[in-house]
């Protein structure tokens, strides 16, 4: 329109994008339209940007609005003019009405036709002083009939404007909620970046790291740059460590998963407690089995509708929880493991690189060791056990079972194997039976594991997430901890041999690590030595 008497509104809420997309998109679409400033002559139409973040009046908008409009006056040379005209305004302020105020800016230069407007935060304005530029806009729209474009999120005005209703009636016309195609915008996030390795990293991981934006409905573009910004010095030192291909990118995924997942939940507020309580979600690198999220998610999700849990009565954590694995935890092709030091870097800024070395460098001994064991190929695609078709699930279940004949998994696997394979039964797959006969099964497949087992100190917590009223899993748990707690003698047999074999004068510094150790304080292990 040539002639117009309002203004436009983009709403949105914080970090959405929406200063991104009018600086950008809408910028370079404005800079293709002819403005008619004379007869006969036309030049493009400008954007002139203000964010109104800690204006304090309405007065100090005009000035700020006539340095915009006239950029040389920013420059070293156009100080002693901008002093002037500053005090000329302060002068004019003393008793001067509107008409003169809008007349020496006239004379000074005005406000060429071909200039759009935008006014940007206007929500973070006091509430005194919001009504006050708002009076100043309306002036510049309907006496000047300017175009204006009004940035802020909606919500927030009407928090502060008791009557917004009237004052958005008189001043906007249309209103335009923006929401961001984070596919589209993240390209341009990548240019940022300066090594050409990194750029190559985030392009082939946009789709994933959008996706779990987009998975928690937090599509913000502020979280997106505090991401990429975390990860690029990690993703830095992995490389530089020269892990063999496969087993590099398969670190910078689990990595990348947990900077952007506990990012998202952290700037959504979630407090330190809450964010703590993943650890129990968490996979370890090396653990030979995992729960399938999606399938777990499904089944505790049919159980809330059905009555079995009632999720009213559910604590904040387990709530948050439940509705991380939602959102999270059915991503195809990477596992969430809770990195402490990672949690710690994305709240305080340091990276501990000794830790990330440390993990780093065992990532890789682990990944080699698993390389090529059918076992450990069979269980991963268990966990992808609804990608599968009924031609596929019952052949892979009978090879599991046979693996779990020989004893081939560790001891702790075994419940977890267990109710993967209960899930599968309980949620009615290819009419997979779990019962007393599989128990004793898993019960001689134990047994043969014990072989080549170690005793694990925190056996219930790594077992932690099975924890339910099922009759039958709570029968293999048990059958599970008598075997471990079997391995305990053996096992402060050799850490008492340990300590023996130390009280040496030359290995005094062993000695006094091993008996400061929780492993030694809390056991008696010289009653076992000589059994």
């Amino acid at each position: 329109l040539k002639k117009t008497d309002f203004a436009i509104l983009i709403n949105g809420g914080w970090g959405s994008g929406k200063t991104y997309f009018i600086k950008n998109t809408v910028a370079q679409a404005i800079n293709e339209i002819p403005c008619e400033i004379s007869e006969g002559k036309t030049v493009p139409y400008e954007l002139v940007y203000m964010s109104l973040y800690g204006l304090i009046s309405a007065d100090e908008l005009q000035k700020k609005l006539f340095l915009e409009i006239n950029p040389k006056l920013k420059t070293k040379a156009g100080k002693i003019t901008t002093a002037i005209i500053g005090k000329g305004l302060e002068y004019i302020g003393l008793g001067a009405n509107e008409d003169d105020e809008k007349e020496i800016l006239n004379i000074f230069g005005g406000i060429p036709k071909n200039k759009i407007l935008v006014f940007d935060d206007l929500e973070r304005l006091s509430i005194s002083t919001i009504n006050e530029v708002l009076g100043f806009i309306n002036t510049y729209t309907e006496h000047q009939n300017l175009k204006v474009i009004i940035i802020a999120d909606e919500e927030k005005i009407k928090e502060k404007i008791s009557d917004y209703k009237n004052v958005k009636e008189k001043l906007i016309r249309f209103s335009y909620t923006y929401h961001p195609n984070l596919s589209d915008i993240f390209p341009s996030f990548v240019e940022h970046y300066s090594t050409n390795e990194y750029k190559n990293f985030l392009s082939e991981n946009g789709g994933f790291i959008c996706n779990l934006l987009e998975k928690s409905g937090h599509k913000n573009l502020r979280t997106l740059r505090f991401v990429l910004d975390l990860y690029e010095p990690i993703y830095s030192f992995v490389i530089s460590l020269g892990l063999y291909d496969e087993h590099q990118n398969t670190l910078l995924k689990r990595l990348l998963f947990f900077i952007v997942t506990y990012s998202i939940e952290y700037k959504n507020g979630a407090y330190d407690q809450i964010l703590s309580s993943l650890k129990v979600l968490s996979t370890p690198l090396g653990s030979s089995s995992s729960f399938d999220f999606q399938l777990l998610s499904a089944m505790r999700s049919t159980m809330i509708k059905k009555g079995e849990i009632n999720h009213s009565e559910s604590s904040d954590i387990d709530k948050f929880k439940d509705s991380f694995s939602e959102k999270y935890l059915n991503s195809k092709g990477v596992e969430f493991e809770y990195y402490d030091f990672l949690a710690e870097y994305i709240h305080s800024g340091n990276l501990d690189k000794s830790i990330l070395r440390e993990i780093s460098i065992k990532a890789r001994s682990i990944l080699e060791q698993q390389k090529a064991k059918p076992e450990q190929i069979a269980l991963n695609k268990l966990k992808g056990i609804l990608g599968l078709n009924d031609d596929e699930f019952m052949p892979l279940i009978e090879e599991i079972y046979n693996y779990v004949d020989q004893g081939v998994y560790k001891l702790q696997e075994y419940p977890i194997i267990f109710h993967n394979l209960l899930n599968c039964s309980l949620s009615g797959i290819a009419n997979l039976e779990v019962n007393e006969s599989t128990i004793n099964r898993f019960k001689e497949g134990m047994n043969a594991a014990l072989s080549h087992s170690e005793y694990m100190n925190d056996f219930r917590g790594y077992i932690s997430l099975i924890y339910d009223d099922n009759v039958l899993l709570k029968e293999i748990r048990d059958i599970a901890t008598e075997y471990n707690n079997s391995l305990k003698i053996d096992y402060d047999r050799k850490l008492s041999q340990a300590v023996f074999h130390s009280m040496s004068p030359e290995r005094l510094d062993e000695f006094y690590d091993l008996m400061a150790s929780d492993e030694v304080r809390s056991r008696a292990i010289f009653q076992v030595h000589y059994i």
